[in-house]
């Protein structure tokens, strides 16, 4: 018995095209590993913040639709605007 029974066809197109538009919304992915401000640290829990201006980032992997790994550069710690971006 298929996971997707209960689902019509109708959802299923309505996902893929979320998922889709998900994806053209988050690009073009500005790196905060590219800022004087980013400051990295091994010990990475719940609380780790590697902007040193405090600012509020997301981290972003790799998705297996988004191409080979090797071509796909467009992951890791980002914002999509920061006033205090200052390249290294």
């Amino acid at each position: 018995m298929s996971k997707f029974t209960g689902i019509t066809t109708d959802e299923l197109l309505a996902e893929i095209v979320r998922r889709r538009n998900a994806r053209v919304a988050r690009r073009p992915i500005v790196k905060c590993e590219e800022c004087q401000y980013f400051k990295p640290s091994e010990k990475a829990d719940d609380s780790y913040n590697p902007c040193s201006k405090g600012h509020k980032i997301n981290f972003r992997m790799p998705e297996a639709d988004d191409g080979p790994s090797d071509s796909n550069d467009d992951w890791g710690f980002y914002r999509s605007c920061c006033p205090d971006r200052m390249p290294t």
